[in-house]
């Protein structure tokens, strides 16, 4: 990989009010538009070739990002399940090794949800409801506009 593909983006997420964004790359580093910066993550358990300078992708790319608590904070969650913390965001784990797919914020709560990509959804000071079998491979998850919930989308184009 390049060093100029540290500034591929694999996540976004837009502030409660919709007036800013946040966008994180794989490496976990933040970008902050009209949003309040709080840090940035460092999954660069990346492998550097200095004299060429290239760089191969994070073991634990990150794969999304959430505002906790009205935009107070966010936080920036790997594939391999490590949740990175920043500003006023709540403390959560989830299970080692988990492969996520994506974050979600409960815009109610300030929490958040962490689907994996078997569908299975975790949540963080958030509502938590009843798990549903999904067909093919979970990809993302988005919070509802209305805030009571979330949909999971497959690989196969089914939303749930």
């Amino acid at each position: 990989m390049n060093p100029a593909d540290i500034l591929t983006f694999t996540s976004m997420a837009a502030t409660p009010n919709g007036k800013g964004y946040w966008l994180a790359n794989a490496y976990g580093h933040v970008f902050a538009y009209h949003a309040p910066y709080y840090g940035s993550a460092d999954f660069s358990r990346a492998v550097g070739v200095f004299p060429t300078n290239y760089l191969t992708l994070p073991a634990a790319a990150a794969t999304g990002i959430a505002p906790t608590d009205g935009s107070k904070g966010y936080v920036i969650v790997a594939k391999d399940g490590v949740v990175a913390r920043f500003g006023k965001a709540p403390t959560c784990s989830l299970p080692a090794g988990a492969s996520v797919a994506g974050v979600a914020p409960d815009y109610r709560t300030g929490g958040y949800w962490a689907a994996t990509t078997d569908g299975h959804v975790y949540a963080c000071q958030a509502p938590s409801y009843p798990y549903k079998a999904v067909t093919g491979t979970v990809t993302g998850i988005a919070a509802l506009g209305n805030g009571l919930g979330y949909r999971l989308v497959t690989s196969n184009g089914k939303v749930y």
